[in-house]
């Protein structure tokens, strides 16, 4: 999909991963990501959306992790180039300050649950409350196998930043099922939610994977930004 020569600064193994691939509303992303100097990547008149929560250990911290991001393209739409962290959270209080203060991320604290294991589930709550939940029905088709690679640059809100990130790893993809449910709850505090809500997110597929590796480099200054 894309390629990155920039070094990274920090590999993770053994990352336990739970992706849905997702579609949204095109026009509505075009106008939310006009302000970022970005155009998010035309699926087949569809925004391309990517929820991914992950559960591994950083330095000896265990912390699970869910991020938001629309894929972002280079050449009008065509062609999928990169990727726009819209928002993102993490169930270690220290990691999402790091994340903040050192990476320019637009971490947060919440509670997340996640199983990579079939059917799979991802569960986030803030202030004791459900806000974003997905899980696979009880009899999930099987999946195909495949090594799943993203290799690029990470956009951050505010059209000013970049990282760039290798995650790879074999992994099972499942097709959305009809047994499949993902429940959103908007939430003042937490406007992402709204987001996937108005611009009519649809779940397309999961990936599924036990043991990937995610690597990332310092955060950049975008260019011209």
């Amino acid at each position: 999909m894309m390629t990155n020569n920039r070094p990274f600064i920090s590999a993770i193994t053994g990352v336990r991963e739970v992706a849905l691939a997702a579609t949204a509303d095109l026009a509505y992303w075009r106008g939310k990501l006009r302000s970022e100097a970005l155009v998010p990547y035309d699926d087949d008149g569809r925004a391309s959306l990517l929820l991914t929560a992950i559960a591994a250990k950083f330095r000896g911290i265990p912390f699970r992790e869910l991020s938001i991001s629309v894929l972002v393209s280079d050449d009008g739409g065509a062609t999928p180039a990169g990727a726009y962290l819209a928002h993102a959270y993490n169930s270690s209080r220290l990691l999402a300050f790091a994340e903040r203060v050192f990476f320019q991320t637009p971490y947060h604290l919440a509670q997340l649950t996640m199983d990579e294991r079939i059917p799979a589930r991802i569960d986030l709550s803030g202030d004791g409350h459900v806000l974003f939940s997905a899980r696979m029905g009880d009899k999930a088709t099987p999946g195909r196998e495949e090594d799943a690679l993203f290799d690029g640059p990470i956009y951050l809100p505010g059209g000013r930043q970049v990282f760039y990130a290798r995650l790879s790893g074999r992994g099972q993809r499942y097709a959305l099922d009809a047994a499949d449910q993902m429940t959103i709850q908007r939430s003042p505090d937490d406007p992402i939610f709204g987001q996937l809500l108005d611009s009519d997110i649809k779940g397309k597929e999961w990936l599924v994977r036990a043991g990937a590796i995610h690597a990332r480099s310092k955060t950049y200054r975008r260019e011209g930004g």
